[in-house]
């Protein structure tokens, strides 16, 4: 979260706290319109939806103020993988999704299907595809069975915006960043109005 812009605080909302919470400050105000804070799984993250979801701002100073120290016993790694992908699901359909007639999910892999799978079955209808650059993958159908719906894996280059993905940032050796840069380049697309980063 440290390296982020100012502008990737919010395009990367639906992968992260893009604020850590012990850094927070903030007026009383802003704090209680928020409903406060509560002591539950995920409070971070549920925190920084609401406040966005009234309008809120964010903001980073640009010199560290404090240190932030990761531990095995800490809090947030007891928190189940599925818990936070759920809030983070439940935040992008509200903010994103229902906004969209349709869309497609880059990556048919894991954390796409995962995705799928936590959408509402009214956001999973409007899945109209899966981009993906696995050849082995492409010309396939993924099948959702509870809904009967059939969705296309096609080649990420073939899919048009709006496009929500779900492929991790820095852990290919910069592949899938060229292939996403690529793809923007084709379609012309913008972070945060055609597309956006979930994982």
């Amino acid at each position: 979260a440290n390296s982020l812009t100012q502008e990737m605080l919010y395009l990367h909302q639906f992968r992260e706290a893009t604020l850590l919470m012990p850094t927070w400050f903030m007026a009383v105000d802003i704090f209680r319109a928020c409903g406060g804070f509560h002591e539950v799984p995920c409070e971070d993250v549920l925190f920084l939806y609401a406040h966005l979801r009234l309008g809120g701002k964010l903001d980073k100073v640009p010199q560290p103020l404090t240190v932030y120290r990761y531990h095995e016993s800490q809090a947030s790694r007891a928190v189940p993988r599925r818990v936070l992908m759920q809030h983070r699901t439940e935040a992008i359909q509200s903010h994103v999704l229902s906004t969209w007639q349709t869309f497609s999910i880059w990556s048919c892999g894991r954390d796409g299907k995962a995705f799928f799978k936590l959408l509402s079955p009214e956001s999973q209808r409007k899945v109209v595809s899966f981009a993906e650059v696995d050849a082995k993958k492409v010309g396939t159908d993924y099948f959702a069975n509870l809904l009967r719906l059939r969705i296309p894996i096609v080649h990420f280059m073939e899919v048009p915006p709006p496009m929500v993905i779900c492929v991790a940032l820095d852990r290919t050796g910069g592949n899938f960043e060229g292939n996403l840069e690529d793809w923007k380049r084709r379609y012309n697309a913008t972070e945060g109005v055609d597309y956006w980063h979930f994982c």
